[in-house]
């Protein structure tokens, strides 16, 4: 009963004819929709991982037909120079006897990125 008085005080002071106020003390509030919290701040996404492997201590390469120690070099460390340092790592003392299908150890060292 409070709430209709107020209505009408409303309508009266304010001078307003509402169907909102002359409803307000008979029917229920419509339901407001309360005000949504802001989205929890999101994750950073997780990082990808690195797209090629961190270098080990060496790695290895198998002997083609017409490889010699100076291509090898030259195609795995940019350097055909290097072909000395492969052959002392690899225990090669004729690096005219390379044997197709011989697997090398190419110091991580001696490598090109």
């Amino acid at each position: 009963m409070q709430t209709k008085r107020i209505a009408l005080a409303a309508v009266a002071v304010l001078g307003i004819a509402s169907p909102v106020f002359a409803q307000a003390s008979d029917q229920p509030a419509p339901a407001v929709d309360e005000p949504k919290a802001p989205p929890a701040e999101m994750a950073p996404p997780a990082q990808a991982p690195p797209s090629e492997p961190a270098p080990s201590a060496q790695a290895d390469y198998v002997v083609l037909e017409g490889d010699t120690l100076a291509r090898i070099a030259e195609k795995l460390t940019g350097d055909e120079s290097n072909w000395q340092a492969i052959a002392q790592e690899n225990g090669i003392d004729d690096p005219t006897r390379l044997q197709v299908g011989m697997r090398l150890r190419i110091p991580a060292s001696l490598r090109s990125t």
